[in-house]
């Protein structure tokens, strides 16, 4: 059920919310229905070790309100017989410690704050854990007779994803069976020398392929090929993860497979926002310095060296035009002297949204075609006497590789002794902006591509997390990647997307473009919320154990009745306000 009527019409099984939809659940009339008649069994907690503070005074609150509108409610216990649940990845498999002190630390501590936010006490017995294995009862003696490829001869077998004898044939290389028996391929998994030193590394954090064989003992062939072809090897890794993720426990038991080790694959998706691109003629890009050194760690040889290639040249927004699909850099020509250019990132994109948009020009990389055509017309002009006429075109011009100044073609350095064209000019690009053209604050500020001439063109490079992950989700789920099926026919495609909140960006791209605005409207919400505050402070109304209790003593019939009327589901009296 997606619809709230639906919903209402229908009460559901299991609900899921969080407590701020509760809370209005509870609130309003129309929700009433929810309620009537229900029967709750069960009332969980997620992520409850975050339940702490004030947050979880409000749920704390917010239960006993629930348990009073169920009428489940008991003398000491809020939610009466309705079973309570907390669910938390913190608590590991450690033992309750400090049994008899309140706060103590470990799981004790988690019980001591559930039982104040769900009222009734917890026992040590409460707490359900884990139980890990010891690595050395896991794993089995290391059978020196089983296969050793190296990681060249592993990388260059058939993609499993891809081919469908793929993993029969990784398995034939490691484990000389072939990947018909997932029981089997655990058992000698477990027997296998690099299963022993993949599992030996003592990891807590994140590491990458490289990282990982890296830590292999200074003999490993492994090691070795993780210095000297660290792709190569990194893809070996990766086929023989993807031999552990078929293999299943060969101790299971025979109606219920569990798989040998649990293997998860997770797509870390950045927005592509605030790309910056070198002045060069060879397109690099890179993002701010502090993005740039923590992507430094996963950057491939191939990325290094383009990027070494132009260390020397200064870096610029990436734009390009979504009409002709040309790019370039962007930078602000001031008014004063426009050859001059302000070339800082942040002041860049801050004036393309603000007042200034009208300085900020767009740098389209001109072809060498388009660079010679420029310079015939500085020779044509060079035999003729007056001023410089303006023109409604584009113009080409040097953007020097420091990014800070525009300069003048110099015909010499577009037509070679030899007749041929230059690609590019010795310190710099040839790039076309709209500067001669008396329009040319109004093309800034309509976006106007000075290749293609068409408006509303010119957009920063990038892309948001949203478009990325749907274009991620899409390959992965129909391309083939994941299989539809499982073999009993059950669809066991599965996917777990965390975002930031859209409203956070959407109040930071306001804050930016109009900061003056911004503040204004920061301190009337807040005078607005002084004020409603004042307001609802004479009907503020809590609950405990199902009881009405005041702040102020005045009025304490009157609001004892708001706080049985609120609770029965009925709303506030007429005429009155109750928050």
């Amino acid at each position: 059920m997606v619809e709230r009527a639906e919903i209402r019409r229908n009460p559901p099984d299991i609900l899921i919310t969080n407590y701020k939809m509760l809370d209005l659940l509870l609130q309003r009339q129309q929700d009433a229905p929810l309620w009537a008649d229900a029967d709750v069994a069960y009332i969980v907690i997620d992520e409850f070790h975050t339940y702490d503070g004030a947050q979880g005074t409000d749920v704390a609150m917010l239960l006993r309100r629930l348990g009073a509108v169920l009428g489940a409610a008991e003398e000491g216990r809020p939610l009466g017989s309705i079973c309570p649940v907390a669910t938390s990845a913190t608590l590991g498999e450690a033992a309750v410690k400090d049994k008899q002190v309140v706060g103590g630390a470990g799981p004790r501590a988690m019980l001591d704050v559930a039982s104040q936010v769900f009222g009734v006490r917890f026992p040590d017995d409460a707490v359900i854990g884990e139980d890990r294995r010891d690595l050395n009862a896991f794993l089995r003696p290391a059978d020196l007779t089983l296969p050793l490829p190296s990681p060249a001869e592993l990388a260059a077998l058939p993609d499993p994803a891809a081919s469908p004898d793929g993993l029969d044939a990784i398995a034939k290389a490691v484990l000389g069976c072939d990947a018909s028996d997932p029981r089997e391929l655990g058992r000698r998994l477990l027997a296998h020398p690099l299963m022993h030193e993949l599992l030996a590394r003592d990891v807590d954090q994140p590491l990458t392929a490289v990282e990982i064989l890296g830590a292999f003992p200074t003999s490993s062939a492994w090691r070795v090929a993780a210095i000297q072809d660290p792709e190569i090897a990194a893809e070996a890794l990766a086929r023989f993860v993807a031999l552990i993720s078929v293999a299943r426990d060969p101790d299971a038991s025979a109606d219920r497979e569990r798989p040998l080790l649990l293997v998860e694959t997770h797509l870390w998706v950045r927005s592509l926002s605030r790309v910056l691109r070198f002045v060069a003629p060879r397109p690099v890009f890179s993002w701010s310095d502090t993005d740039q050194a923590a992507a430094a760690a996963v950057a491939s040889a191939a990325q290094e060296e383009r990027r070494h290639s132009v260390a020397r040249s200064g870096r610029l927004p990436s734009a390009y035009c979504r009409h002709c699909g040309r790019s370039g850099w962007s930078a602000i020509c001031p008014e004063r002297n426009p050859m001059s250019l302000e070339s800082a990132p942040d002041h860049i994109y801050r004036q393309s949204v603000g007042s200034g948009k009208a300085r900020v020009r767009a740098l389209i990389a001109a072809t060498p075609a388009e660079a010679a055509e420029q310079a015939r017309r500085a020779l044509a002009r060079s035999t003729r006497r007056g001023r410089r006429s303006a023109t409604r075109e584009a113009s080409v011009l040097v953007l020097e590789d420091s990014g800070e100044a525009l300069r003048r073609i110099d015909p010499d350095e577009v037509f070679r002794a030899d007749g041929s064209i230059a690609e590019a000019p010795e310190n710099g690009v040839f790039v076309k902006v709209w500067y001669d053209t008396p329009d040319q604050d109004e093309y800034a500020r309509q976006d106007r591509c000075p290749a293609c001439g068409q408006a509303q063109g010119i957009r920063f490079l990038g892309a948001g997390v949203a478009p990325l992950a749907s274009v991620a989700v899409t390959q992965l789920f129909t391309g083939g990647e994941l299989p539809k099926k499982d073999e009993e026919g059950r669809d066991r495609r599965r996917t777990l997307i965390f975002n930031d909140s859209v409203q956070d960006q959407r109040i930071e791209a306001y804050r930016m473009a109009s900061p003056d605005r911004y503040r204004q409207e920061q301190q009337r919400a807040r005078s607005l919320l002084f004020v409603a505050a004042t307001r609802a402070r004479d009907e503020l109304v809590v609950t405990w154990n199902g009881k009405a209790s005041r702040f102020l003593p005045e009025r304490a019939d009157q609001d004892a009745g708001n706080a049985v009327a609120l609770l029965s589901g009925d709303g506030p009296p007429s005429g009155s306000a109750a928050a």
